[in-house]
């Protein structure tokens, strides 16, 4: 591998942001994406599994695990699957993929994004009014979060979401 891409492969998966608890999870969430979570999702800081986000009806039951959706973790950032669960609220940062692109995004290739005006750091993808995940968006260039073994295809069938105008 050259230089270069190794470079980048660095780059590319460093952590944009670093979160130590509730109140970091969700100022993170609102000033990045104007992303304000229900009022029955809690929010908890675990010692090995970062910060988790739940729905209060959790408390209601005796759980063996973990409870909800990692939101962060040192080691892996921001999480995809709540991104994808929660991505429908956001405000702000959101970029709608036409179908050439949200193939890229899926099975982990770059793509290229000039003409857009966003700041820098973490970004929401949709396809069809669909949330695909996370992604980084830099210099004009959107790099996928997807990891290689949870890189997927994009079924010719998805239809439009109803009602969401992403």
């Amino acid at each position: 591998m050259n230089a270069e891409k190794e470079k980048s492969k660095k780059v590319r998966h460093r952590h944009l942001v670093t979160m130590d608890g509730e109140t970091d999870c969700r100022q993170f969430l609102l000033e990045r994406f104007g992303l304000e979570l229900p009022s029955h999702m809690h929010i908890m800081k675990t010692k090995m599994q970062g910060i988790r986000v739940y729905s209060e009806d959790i408390d209601k039951h005796e759980i063996s695990g973990l409870r909800g959706f990692a939101c962060y973790s040192a080691r892996k950032g921001l999480n995809n699957f709540l991104i994808q669960q929660i991505g429908h609220l956001a405000k702000k940062n959101v970029i709608a993929l036409n179908h050439a692109d949200a193939v890229k995004y899926l099975i982990g290739e770059e793509i290229v994004k000039k003409n857009i005006s966003i700041t820098p750091g973490y970004i929401i993808l949709a396809y069809k009014g669909h949330v695909l995940g996370s992604g980084r968006f830099d210099k004009g260039v959107i790099f996928s979060r997807f990891r290689s073994l949870r890189r997927r295809e994009l079924s010719d069938d998805i239809k439009s979401y109803p009602g969401r105008n992403i």
